[in-house]
């Protein structure tokens, strides 16, 4: 959740202008952001990272929806 709050504090003060042009772009940047937080602060890599939240099964986590829902 740590990693989505530092992706949606950047995304809102340096992406916006983009994200008017192309709307689809937003979860796109999103996520590599977040990625980026995973890795400065943690070192695992994009495909670790992505390899962990799969084998956790975090996208059915309730409380992570619920965090999302409310960003």
């Amino acid at each position: 959740m740590a990693s989505n709050d530092f992706a949606f504090d950047r995304f809102k003060t340096q992406h916006m202008d983009c994200i008017s042009q192309d709307p689809m772009l937003m979860p796109v940047l999103i996520s590599a952001i977040a990625h980026d937080w995973v890795k400065i602060n943690h070192g695992f890599t994009e495909d670790e990272f992505k390899a962990a939240l799969f084998s956790h099964k975090i996208y059915e986590d309730p409380k992570v929806s619920e965090h999302m829902q409310q960003k």
